[in-house]
């Protein structure tokens, strides 16, 4: 019996310990000032429950290895780029890291813009067209759906500081081109070819999540809806 509450003090003890651990990497996390401390702070966070940890950025289909720390003969994976196609596990786990942070940006109240800069969000398609729409492309747009919001919460999480200035600057399509090009050419050859009913999700989520609901945000350079 004293076994047994000497085992148990010291399984609550633990999960206090780890407890702590974790809601101060989450701190430090929060305090970053930029791009660059916020990667030196997850590694040193990550050091703590691991015996190693790398840092990847995420480029369109690409993940490229941007620190490492923990690891034997780390200079061997300098430039390191591994596409994701070929990476089940790391895909995965990006996606999943995707989903936690669109959920987090979600729960986020944005700010209500001024009266005169309100936007107009497209509106949905009607309910009778899901209704009547036969279970495989109903999940082709489930699919899509799910791609547009991984999309932008990864552009959101990793290019924050873009975000901030394309916002500001009214012009977020020139301040994250390359993602969103990525991201677009990925949606066409993905979704559209196969489905004729396809919306621009990925339109719909950019607009919305990046630019508050107002389109003017992503500036006079920006393609639009994907036909």
């Amino acid at each position: 019996m004293e076994a047994d509450t000497l085992f148990i003090e010291s399984r609550e003890r633990a999960r206090r310990d780890f407890a702590d651990l974790l809601n101060q990497a989450v701190r430090r996390i929060r305090m970053a000032p930029d791009a660059e401390e916020l990667g030196a702070t997850l590694l040193d966070a990550a050091a703590q429950f691991s015996t190693g940890a790398a840092l990847f950025r995420v480029s369109g289909d690409i993940a490229i290895l941007e620190r490492i720390r923990g690891v034997p003969d780390a200079a061997a994976f300098t430039m390191l780029e591994i596409p994701l196609a070929s990476a089940a596990a790391l895909a995965s786990a990006i996606e999943l890291l995707g989903h936690v942070a669109a959920a987090v940006w979600s729960a986020i109240p944005e700010p209500t813009p001024p009266p005169d800069l309100v936007g107009i969000a497209p509106a949905p398609a009607p309910a009778s067209s899901w209704d009547g729409m036969p279970a495989d492309e109903q999940r082709i747009h489930l699919r899509a759906q799910r791609f547009a919001r991984v999309q932008v919460a990864e552009m959101r999480l990793f290019e924050a500081e873009a975000v901030q200035n394309g916002r500001a600057q009214r012009s977020l399509y020139e301040a994250l081109r390359k993602s969103i090009d990525a991201a677009r050419e990925i949606f066409r050859k993905t979704f559209f070819a196969s489905c004729a009913s396809m919306v621009d999700y990925l339109d719909l989520e950019l607009t919305r999540t990046l630019a508050n609901d107002n389109p003017d945000l992503l500036g006079k350079t920006y393609p639009g809806t994907l036909r």
